[in-house]
């Protein structure tokens, strides 16, 4: 797929592959070349309970009205990311069906040992299982 790929070339594409399922992503890094940050201009967005509750419930919502079938979260080992998504986790955990953490973004000099040892890491602040 393709970001902002009209529905009815989803729908085209899941009828002729049944298989196929199509996943949406809120935020991430970059969009068209624009960094993307959680931010609500209303509320304190840098208390991790506040981005727990919104992010949390609006997976919450969207599951519950079959509008989603699974949840995937992207946590990043920087402080305030990981933060935000270890209280996501904590108190909406239940309701995500992924963690695909973004071991991608360590620097290129990472060696297989320092993976395992960040793989290790993350696995216990997701859990085992759930953690890809």
């Amino acid at each position: 797929m393709f970001p902002g790929a009209p529905r009815s070339d989803i729908s085209s594409i899941k009828s002729q592959h049944t298989n196929v399922k199509v996943a949406l992503s809120l935020g991430g890094d970059v969009v068209s070349g624009a960094p993307v940050y959680f931010d609500l201009s209303n509320i304190d967005t840098s208390d991790p309970n506040i981005f727990s509750r919104c992010i949390g419930e609006l997976i919450t919502t969207l599951k519950n009205n079959r509008v989603i079938s699974f949840a995937s979260i992207a946590p990043f080992y920087t402080g305030d990311v990981q933060r935000n998504y270890m209280a996501l986790w904590r108190d909406y955990g239940s309701v995500i069906d992924y963690v695909n953490f973004q071991f991608y973004a360590y620097p290129s000099s990472t060696t297989v040992s320092q993976f395992e040892n960040y793989f290790n890491e993350q696995a216990s602040n997701y859990g085992v299982g759930k953690c890809s």
